[in-house]
């Protein structure tokens, strides 16, 4: 039994309808999850999980930026150190031609143009190579137009057709016509079979005729996919005229056998005959 005077105990009170925000303090329902006023989770390990989790954002937004960044840098400076370059290890046209790339990535030759007689006359030559970045490309160029006609029973012309240079030029440069009495053939000096040919001639009191050329090639960076500027220049490039010879007729050019001194056929190299028993 209470006692007399005193008051009853009060079992079915109600718990208090607001509390303080554990973050900012303001006055907030004691069932409320999140403060109103500051957005603050009303469980500290809740807080710091959204804590933590805008920081690995951000972090994982700055890491991103920094390998954009590194590798930007990277790739600028790799091309302002970018280095294209092929070198002419030896050039024959109508022959063989040796390209060796000494750069930083394949190359693809294009063609070569060439002048000669005073930058009065011109050609392309189609290439279509392609060097590997630190390789070796060796590859036949033939001749782009018809051969003339016999022109494997000729000569190289020699010193002593000097005087008939200004009619070589205009006769090997009948491109398309077969019965042209010359052919023109490119060589960058030194080259092994001209100086050959050269000496054979010399054996005979006289060399053999050339004059200065000059020309490019037209390369393109595989890297880039630009033509190299300025373009490969061919060191020391002459030109050689191939002749059918006095049989060939031209009013161009006249040879007789006094200056046409024989070398063994067009690659300018003699054979030894066997001893008649």
């Amino acid at each position: 039994m209470a006692q007399a005077g005193g008051p009853e105990p009060d079992s079915t009170a109600q718990p208090p309808a607001e509390r303080h925000c554990i973050a900012c303090g303001a006055p907030i329902s004691a069932r409320a999850v999140l403060c109103p006023t500051c957005r603050s989770y009303q469980r500290s390990w809740k807080n710091n999980l959204a804590y933590f989790g805008s920081t690995a954002g951000f972090l994982a937004i700055v890491f991103s930026a920094l390998t954009f960044m590194l590798t930007r840098a990277n790739e600028t400076y790799h091309a302002w150190q970018w280095h294209d370059e092929i070198s002419v290890v030896y050039f024959e046209y109508p022959g063989v031609a040796g390209f060796i790339n000494r750069g930083d990535g394949d190359l693809y030759l294009v063609s070569a143009d060439i002048d000669w007689d005073g930058n009065r006359r011109h050609i392309t030559v189609p290439l279509g190579i392609t060097v590997p970045k630190g390789q070796f490309v060796s590859q036949t160029l033939a001749p782009y137009f018809p051969r003339p006609a016999a022109i494997d029973q000729g000569d190289w012309a020699s010193t002593l057709l000097a005087g008939a240079l200004p009619g070589l030029f205009v006769e090997s440069s009948k491109d398309k016509d077969t019965a042209r009495c010359a052919e023109f053939h490119f060589f960058a000096a030194p080259n092994t079979v001209f100086s050959r040919i050269d000496r054979i001639l010399q054996g005979a009191g006289t060399g053999l005729l050339t004059a200065p050329a000059s020309g490019h090639l037209n390369v393109i960076s595989v890297h880039t996919g630009r033509l190299l500027d300025p373009p490969p220049a061919f060191q020391d490039l002459r030109i050689a005229f191939l002749v059918v010879g006095p049989a060939c007729k031209s009013a161009n050019l006249t040879v007789t056998d006094k200056t046409f001194p024989r070398t063994g056929g067009g690659m300018g190299i003699t054979e030894s005959k066997p001893a008649k028993p």
